[in-house]
């Protein structure tokens, strides 16, 4: 057979050569499963709501940690696909959003701003023809209607808070 070396062709000798398997490691394993589409943007998913509820409750640590880790993870996962800057800056708008709903009164809108940001970088994040690659659409509207009950669910204990008479002690 022939191969192409430094753009000159070059033949290959190899008849009668030993055919020596490779199996991959267990790192090279738990690679492959981090650069899995899906797998990436579950990790980012999973890091950013543990990074919300560490800002949140802070001090409680681990929820911090966790999301840190596997925030890292998954952005790790995604420098070796063929990643869609503009979904990518959707994706962190999406999470900025969503970060700024736990923060912000702004009773929802933020954070369901959030979720359409999140969404919409979902769909376009994988960049490339091949089919079966990208992010399943069933996967992009289960983390879609999960982060909107996260949402609702924040910015309904916002609302009761809010509606609740203030209590302390006064300086009379």
């Amino acid at each position: 057979s022939a191969a192409t070396v430094l753009g000159q062709e070059k033949r290959l000798a190899t008849r009668g050569a030993a055919i020596v398997p490779f199996e991959p490691g267990w790192r090279t394993n738990v690679l492959a499963v981090i650069t899995n589409p899906s797998v990436a943007l579950l990790l980012m998913t999973i890091g950013m709501y543990g990074l919300i509820f560490e800002f949140m409750n802070p001090g409680f640590v681990a929820p911090g940690v966790i999301g840190a880790i596997c925030l890292l993870l998954g952005l790790y996962g995604l420098q070796l696909l063929p990643v869609n800057y503009a979904g990518l800056a959707f994706l962190i708008l999406g999470i900025g959003f969503m970060v700024g709903e736990a923060f912000l009164p702004s009773f929802g809108i933020l954070g369901l701003g959030g979720v359409a940001a999140f969404v919409a970088g979902a769909l376009m994040l994988i960049d490339t023809e091949l089919p079966d690659y990208g992010i399943p659409v069933g996967l992009v509207g289960v983390v879609a209607v999960l982060s909107a009950v996260l949402v609702i669910a924040t910015a309904s204990v916002a609302l009761r808070t809010r509606r609740r008479a203030v209590t302390g002690a006064t300086d009379e």
